[in-house]
């Protein structure tokens, strides 16, 4: 069944809790009310803290084999992976969807439109990566062209369905940030709901779209930071130094290293706050104490050499180096370097069975192993327990978004599945075979020369999911009267 309302007035829009219409259309049944369960990857870097790391978490081991994929998108926009959570994976590319994490059936999706009465032809809606509140799906939209924003908002849909539950949006050139799950509250960065050049840190009731505080801060491209929560702080960069502000109250609680240009807090857990200095050319990791914003150690890299934080864990702090070619542990509570692992590089390709490539991109940490792209580490010592490469066309653009139920979830041109060779078979999935000189994991600091295969190029998904209409409302507008008239109407939208 596929509902949508048209858009109606240009004031709806801009209000601060905006009635929305939607084309959503339904397949299947979503996830259930109630809190994530241990081992579930809700938001980006499955933490409020942006650790990659789950503690409950099941990875898959030893061989892998392709479980299900879902092709590039028609209009050529990149597939964002936000979560998975109760056996269902939302992304976000042109629309905001929910797929069966078990086989990729498409349960239902949401695509945002344009009021052109209000902004014209040659704008267009941008969905961010998605970000999940128990039963609700979050994220922030961005409407403009490639030169200019004119309004950003963040829309709520319900999990199960994709129906609509509220929005909140501003007209500004600036957009809001990606979304913190912490509790029954998101933070994010974002504009002035007054339309001020001003940028605050704003925390928000995922359930009703209350505002329950904003802070200012000294930022002029909010969309582009991270926020961190842990401790019952959130933690911010600003556009020079590090801020703390209490989670609950909105109170400042320190600032640190106000002569440091913090492109970014990276990641945090324990006791420990990662900022991310990038300058040209190298970069610096600081680690400053969560309570007090002391400074504990500094590790800097020169030279040509940029490292990204991608990981956290009780011991280490994980780090990507130049392009992920190469993975670094440093020691959380020092900040010195324990190993340091180049990934394996795509073996040649056969012309009579293709190789594929082997991801590099993305980091999870999750049970035992430490999943870089598509290899998995001892996260003790960076030992290469075993590789796969996959035959994909778009392969190149393929990162790791997360690792949930012993599955390995890739996106970017594409969603693309792995699973263990032993999990339950897919009558349609190829089959992914190991040569046998790759040392199996018990090989110490032994780098496979050759990588697991994909031979065969996965079919696309076709059956008769259906997909939302372009046609009607989309996430159409709604002012005055209507906004009233469905203020009761508890659906959510993206």
């Amino acid at each position: 069944m596929t509902s949508s309302i048209d858009a109606i007035s240009r004031r709806g829009f801009l209000s601060a809790v905006t009635a929305t219409g939607l084309g959503v259309v339904t397949a299947g049944s979503g996830v259930s009310a109630g809190a994530n369960t241990d081992g579930s990857w809700p938001q980006p870097g499955a933490t409020a803290g942006k650790t990659s790391w789950l503690q409950g978490g099941a990875g898959p081991t030893g061989e892998l084999t392709t479980s299900w994929n879902v092709g590039e998108t028609r209009d050529g926009s990149k597939t964002e992976i936000g979560a998975v959570v109760n056996g269902t994976v939302y992304a976000a590319d042109s629309a905001l969807r929910a797929y069966d994490a078990a086989d990729g059936a498409e349960r239902w999706s949401v695509k945002a439109t344009v009021p052109q009465s209000a902004y014209g032809d040659s704008m267009r809606a941008d969905i961010a990566v998605p970000t999940v509140v128990n039963d609700i799906v979050l994220a922030p939209v961005r409407i403009g062209n490639e030169n200019e924003t004119v309004h950003t908002t963040i829309v709520a849909v319900e999990a199960d369905s994709g129906a609509k539950r509220w929005q909140l949006g501003v007209d500004s050139q600036k957009t809001f940030s990606s979304l913190t799950a912490h509790g029954d509250s998101v933070f994010c960065c974002g504009p002035a709901r007054s339309g001020s050049n001003q940028s605050y840190v704003y925390r928000i009731d995922a359930q009703g779209s209350a505002i329950l505080w904003q802070a200012p801060i000294d930022l002029d491209t909010p969309g582009q930071n991270t926020i961190l929560v842990a401790d019952g702080r959130v933690f911010v960069a600003e556009t020079e130094g590090v801020r703390a502000i209490d989670a609950p109250s909105g109170k400042v609680l320190w600032d640190a290293l106000p002569d440091v240009n913090a492109r970014d807090v990276a990641a945090v857990w324990n006791d420990t706050l990662i900022v991310w200095e990038a300058a040209y050319p190298g970069s610096t990791l600081i680690a400053l104490d969560v309570i007090t914003g002391t400074e504990l150690w500094k590790t800097a890299y020169g030279g040509e050499t940029i490292v990204a934080v991608e990981a956290i864990d009780d011991e280490r702090v994980y780090l990507s180096m130049n392009n992920a070619t190469t993975i670094i542990a440093l020691d959380r509570l020092d900040g010195s370097e324990l190993w340091r692992e180049p990934l394996p590089e795509t073996p040649a390709t056969d012309t009579r069975a293709p190789a594929g490539q082997v991801p590099t991109a993305g980091l999870a940490r999750v049970g035992s192993r430490l999943y870089a792209g598509g290899s998995m580490l001892d996260p003790t010592d960076g030992t290469v327990a075993s590789v796969t490469a996959i035959s994909r066309p778009e392969i190149g653009e393929l990162e790791l978004a997360a690792v949930v139920d012993k599955r390995c979830y890739f996106h970017g041109g594409s969603i693309h599945v792995l699973e263990s060779v032993d999990a339950p078979a897919h009558t349609d999935d190829p089959t992914v075979t190991r040569n046998e000189t790759t040392p199996d994991s018990g090989s110490d600091n032994t780098k496979p020369n050759s990588a697991t295969t994909d031979n065969r190029s996965p079919p696309e998904r076709t059956g008769t999911t259906p997909t939302t209409s372009t046609e009607g409302g989309g996430f159409g507008l709604l002012g005055g009267a209507v906004a009233l008239v469905l203020a009761g109407w508890r659906r959510r939208s993206s």
